[in-house]
C-alpha cells in the first residue's frame, strides 16, 4: 500500500465514485452551496459497504500509500480506520475486533516490516480471526506474501500491488444488450481455428494456428484460399447488410455455495436477491500432466464463499 507517488485523479478506481458524493465534495470546496457541509454530512450517515482498518506495522513510519488507500476506500462508501504508523499487533487485533472489521489492510516500506506481517498473521491464526488480510507496501511481493505470510493465516491474504491497479469495476450490474453493432469492426476478433478444423486443415508445429497455418507445408496453400474465400463472403456480408449482429453482456455479484454458484441481482454486503444459480463441475478429463495425489480443479473454488451474516 505504499506505492510513492500516484496521480490519484488518473486513477480508474475513481470512475466508480458515487456522482453525487463528488458534487457533494465539489460544493464544499468551491462554495457553491451554503448547504454543501449539512447535506455532505448527511450523506455519510448513510450505511457504510464495510469497515475497512488500514495500519503501518510496528517498526516502520512509511504511509503514503497506505493514506492513499485510505482516500480510496473512503470515497468508495467503505468506514475506514486508519491506525497510523508504528503499530503494535496487539493494538492492531484489538481494532479489528472492537469494530467488527470486514478487512485488515498491513502496509510497510522496509524489510523488517516483512516479519512483523507475519507475526501479526500468525496472531491473527492463533486468535482464530476470519476477515481477509491485505498486504502491501513497497518491500512486499506476491511471492512472499504467498510463501511466507499466506501459509500462517487460514484466511484470505491478498497482496495489493498498487492502487492503479485495482480490480476493475464493472460500470453496470445486469444485462446489457448491443443492437445492430456493426459487423466490420468484428471481424479482427474472429477465431479461425474452428474454421480450418472443419475443412480438416490441420497445420504442424509451429504452424498450427492462424496465421501460421499458411506457411504450411502441407495445408498452408489450401488454409489460405478458403481464407480469402471466407473474407470475400464476409465483405458481400457487410457491404450489402445480409445479417445483423447483436449481442448481451452481464455483470452479476457472485459467491461460491458449496458446489455451486449464486449470482445476485444486489451488490454491497450482504447480498440477498439470488437471480441465478450456476452448477459447476469439477474437471471431468484426466490431465496426465496433474501430479499424483492432486484434486480435479472446480470453478468454485476462485469466487469468494457466501459469509453468514445472521
Amino acid at each position: 500500500m505504499d506505492m510513492g507517488i500516484v496521480n490519484a485523479g488518473c486513477l480508474p478506481v475513481y470512475d466508480t465514485i458515487d456522482p453525487e458524493l463528488l458534487e457533494l465534495c465539489e460544493a464544499v470546496v468551491m462554495n457553491t452551496d451554503p448547504e454543501a457541509t449539512e447535506k455532505l454530512l448527511e450523506y455519510s450517515k448513510v450505511s457504510h459497504s464495510g469497515v475497512v482498518v488500514l495500519a503501518t506495522v510496528r517498526g516502520d513510519v512509511h504511509d503514503i500509500g497506505k493514506n492513499i488507500v485510505a482516500v480510496v476506500l473512503g470515497c468508495n462508501n467503505f468506514k475506514v480506520i486508519d491506525l497510523g504508523v508504528m503499530v503494535p499487533c496487539d493494538k492492531i487485533l484489538d481494532v479489528v475486533r472492537e469494530e467488527n472489521a470486514d478487512i485488515l489492510g498491513l502496509s510497510g516500506l522496509i524489510t523488517p516490516s516483512l516479519n512483523e506481517m507475519i507475526h501479526v498473521a500468525t496472531e491473527m491464526e492463533r486468535q482464530k480471526f476470519s476477515v481477509p488480510l491485505l498486504i502491501g507496501g513497497a518491500t512486499t511481493s506476491k511471492r512472499h506474501t504467498a510463501v511466507k505470510i499466506a501459509p500462517r493465516y487460514r484466511q484470505p491474504v491478498i497482496y495489493v500491488p498498487d492502487a492503479s491497479k485495482s480490480v476493475v469495476v464493472p460500470q453496470f450490474l445486469g444485462n446489457k444488450i448491443f443492437h445492430d453493432v456493426n459487423i466490420e469492426e468484428l471481424v479482427p476478433y474472429i477465431d479461425w481455428k474452428p474454421f480450418f478444423d472443419v475443412w480438416q486443415l490441420k497445420g504442424k508445429y509451429p504452424n498450427q494456428r492462424y496465421p501460421k497455418i499458411f506457411e504450411d507445408d502441407h495445408v498452408g496453400q489450401e488454409a489460405k484460399r478458403l481464407f480469402d474465400e471466407a473474407n470475400q463472403m464476409l465483405a458481400e456480408i457487410i457491404d450489402s447488410r445480409l445479417l445483423q449482429a447483436r449481442g448481451v453482456v452481464g455483470f452479476y455479484s457472485a459467491n461460491s455455495v458449496g458446489d455451486d454458484i449464486h449470482l445476485y441481482a444486489d451488490d454491497g454486503f450482504p447480498r440477498r436477491h439470488v437471480v441465478g444459480t450456476l452448477y459447476g463441475l469439477r474437471q471431468q478429463v484426466e490431465d496426465y500432466s496433474r501430479r499424483k495425489g492432486t484434486t480435479f480443479e472446480e470453478v468454485q473454488k476462485w469466487l469468494g464463499p457466501i459469509l453468514d451474516t445472521d
